[in-house]
């Protein structure tokens, strides 16, 4: 399916559930070739706005997947054999789930590859909604 890149950044901004805590991730594919991508997501959202709680990878909850060719929404488990990296600083409050490609994808139906852009000026405006927990 064909999506422009207003609409790939919406599909690609997830709600994360793990702790009773609900926040946003978002979804990175490094390149085509990869056959793993990454969900990006803040420290807290895993630990705790206090950085207190522990978690188990089955406990972490990928929800709103978007498939827009079926208009449908699905969630995915983060499982044991994924792997979750946190920043040992709560200052930086980082996260990174490394996760396979088509997991995701076969769930959504569309690839989420992007490109860091280091050009000044090259970047455009975006858009991204969240799932804070307020």
């Amino acid at each position: 399916m064909t999506t422009n890149s207003e609409q790939l950044f919406q599909y690609a901004t997830v709600k994360i559930t793990c702790n009773d805590e609900i926040g946003t991730a978002l979804l990175y594919s490094p390149s085509e070739s990869l056959d793993y991508m990454y969900i990006l997501t803040a420290k807290h959202c895993l630990t705790g706005k206090d950085f207190d709680k522990q978690y188990v990878n089955k406990d972490i909850i990928i929800e709103k997947i978007f498939n827009p060719s079926t208009g449908e929404y699905h969630s995915c488990h983060i499982m044991e054999t994924d792997m979750v990296i946190c920043t040992e600083s709560n200052e930086l409050d980082l996260a990174l789930i490394i996760v396979p490609k088509v997991r995701i994808e076969s769930l959504s139906g569309i690839e989420y590859f992007f490109q860091v852009i280091d050009k000044p000026g090259a970047a455009g405006e975006c858009m991204i909604r969240g799932f804070a927990d307020f």
